[in-house]
């Protein structure tokens, strides 16, 4: 039977953005592509193998009861199992982090990689962390410049302007 929940929506998200970031690089050079190739199929790999977990409980729970019985066997205690109820406060930081990911992503197509990192991280900081109006200033200049001297600079590559 298949479930439905913030989680799973979640799941989902990371999924598809994930292979966005796979189709993004498909066109690129090599060389220039490599590391977000890498970085792409481990999270299409992992959120795809959470997304099946939590699309489909009964998987998991058939592993948890054949691991169950090989601890029993084995005479082990049976470990926990920790309720699932996910509080009001906790679904509402889930979908504004959803949303950020969207405003990040749509950000970087319509603008450019560097502004998009800086306006997102300037907005994640300041209204979903709620760190200081210096403190967001400074980490989001910094991140940026460090992102441009690094690779439009240093490696010259020009993807990112």
């Amino acid at each position: 039977m298949t479930r439905i929940n913030e989680k799973n929506v979640f799941s989902i998200a990371i999924f598809l953005f994930g292979l966005l970031i796979f189709s993004a690089t498909l066109e690129l050079r090599n060389d220039i592509a490599l590391i977000p190739k890498i970085m792409s199929i481990c999270l299409v790999l992992f959120s795809g193998w959470q997304m099946v977990y939590d699309l489909f409980p009964g998987i998991k729970e058939r592993l948890k009861k054949k691991e169950k019985k090989e601890q029993i066997l084995q005479n082990d205690t049976v470990a926990r199992v920790e309720d699932e109820r996910e509080e009001k406060e906790i679904v509402k930081k889930r979908y504004l982090f959803i949303g950020w990911m969207i405003l990040f992503i749509s950000l970087v197509y319509v603008t450019s990689m560097i502004w998009g990192i800086l306006i997102s991280m300037f907005l994640y900081l300041k209204w979903i962390s709620g760190e200081s109006w210096k403190m967001t200033v400074l980490y989001s200049a910094g991140v940026t410049l460090f992102i441009y001297l690094t690779f439009v600079v240093g490696f010259e590559i020009y993807y990112f302007l």
